[in-house]
């Protein structure tokens, strides 16, 4: 079983740290806000935030989609349960970010479309979190899409670069409600599948 998830005795539930990295003024923490709870936050974010996301699939989906899963004693839901730490993007609490990097297994790098020095900031987020841990998925984001008229990052460019990576890439807009909905649905199952794989 992968060491970076907590197991509860294999009752079909796992715990996931993640964290949501990238430049001040992004809208890493709207983009959470709407993820978890469906709302814009009153505040920017300093020092970090630290939010639940609770992430299930019927057992009879699982089975449906791959047959193999039917060996394997499940739950009727699946459940990962994400521990997300929302951090401060400003250069005075970069050094400070970085003790909350242990124990997690998740990552978003969030930059803005229209921000151009938010999107060059992408290498050194990647620099600075393999330094520090192993993930089992990093998450390459253009937020802001709403603001096409004032993009300077395009779609090809955010794509291209997380293909280097290797990383998923996702465009999304808080304001609009595009691209929020399906975020954590897109990254969660096949982290699900990869972790049940481990009991076939």
């Amino acid at each position: 079983m992968d060491s970076l998830v907590t197991n509860w005795g294999f009752r079909g539930s796992w715990v996931l740290k993640m964290i949501v990295v990238g430049r001040s003024a992004v809208g890493k923490t709207s983009l959470m806000h709407e993820v978890v709870v469906g709302r814009l936050p009153a505040i920017t974010t300093l020092n970090y935030e630290f939010v639940v996301f609770n992430y299930e699939i019927p057992r009879e989906d699982l089975v449906e989609q791959d047959s193999k899963y039917a060996s394997l004693k499940l739950p009727e839901k699946v459940k990962l349960k994400y521990q997300i730490w929302d951090t401060a993007g400003q250069e005075r609490f970069r050094n400070l970010v970085k003790s909350y990097y242990r124990g997690t297994s998740v990552a978003f790098i969030v930059y803005a479309i229209n921000d151009r020095d938010s999107f060059e900031d992408v290498e050194y987020w990647v620099n600075d979190l393999e330094k520090y841990t192993f993930w089992h998925k990093i998450v390459l984001i253009g937020n802001k899409i709403d603001l096409e008229d004032l993009r300077v990052v395009s779609y090809d460019e955010g794509k291209e670069l997380a293909d280097e990576y290797g990383f998923d890439f996702f465009e999304t807009s808080v304001l609009k409600d595009i691209g929020t909905a399906e975020l954590m649905p897109n990254i969660s199952h096949p982290i699900l599948k990869s972790l049940l794989d481990n009991y076939i």
